[in-house]
C-alpha cells in the first residue's frame, strides 16, 4: 500500500513540476502568464520522509511545452478539483504562494513560486500527507529555465522525462 502511495505521489511531482509555470495560474482568475510561452526545462529535487521508511532524495530533470491553451487548461481543471482548497493565497505579477488543504486524502502543504523575469522561474512546494496511516512529508525545490519557443516533439501537457 505505501509503495503504491508513493508511486501516486511521484505521479502528482512530475505533472506539479511540468507545470510548475502553469501553477501560478491556479486558484485565480485567468490572466496572461507570466513566462514566456514555448519550451521549458525544470531541474527538481525531492526528498520524502516517513517513519520507518528510508527514501533516498530523488532528482528529476523535464522539459515541458506551455501553450495559452495549457494555460488555459490548467486554470480549468484546477477550479474543478474540490478537494483541495487554497488559502493564504499571495500573488504578485511575478510571484505566487498559497498553503494548500486536501479533504479526503487529509494532506497539507505550502507552496511557493516565482518568475520574475518571464524566461526563469523557482519554486518549492512542502507537503505533509497520510500515508498507510503513516504521516509522510514530501520536500520539493525547483529550477525552471526557457529554452525557446519551438516545444519541438514535446506535446503541452505532456513532459519529456529527461532524467
Amino acid at each position: 500500500m505505501v509503495g503504491r502511495r508513493c508511486f501516486v505521489v511521484n505521479k502528482m511531482l512530475v505533472k506539479v513540476v511540468a507545470t510548475s509555470g502553469l501553477l501560478a495560474g491556479f486558484f485565480q482568475a485567468p490572466m496572461a502568464p507570466p513566462m514566456k510561452l514555448g519550451l521549458w526545462e525544470t531541474t527538481s529535487s525531492t526528498t520524502m520522509q516517513m517513519p520507518g521508511m528510508d527514501m533516498p532524495p530523488r532528482s528529476m530533470k523535464i522539459r515541458s511545452c506551455a501553450t495559452a491553451e495549457s494555460w488555459s487548461k490548467a486554470f480549468g481543471q484546477s477550479r474543478q478539483n474540490k478537494d483541495c482548497t487554497p488559502v493564504n493565497e499571495k500573488r504578485t505579477a511575478t510571484s505566487y504562494s498559497f498553503d494548500l488543504s486536501c479533504s479526503s486524502s487529509k494532506a497539507t502543504g505550502h507552496v511557493e513560486m516565482d518568475f520574475g523575469s518571464g524566461s526563469t522561474g523557482h519554486g518549492s512546494m512542502h507537503m505533509v500527507m497520510n500515508a498507510g496511516g503513516k504521516e509522510m512529508t514530501m520536500d520539493t525545490k525547483w529550477e525552471s529555465k526557457y529554452v525557446g519557443a519551438d516545444c519541438g516533439s514535446v506535446a503541452p501537457g505532456t513532459p519529456e522525462i529527461l532524467q
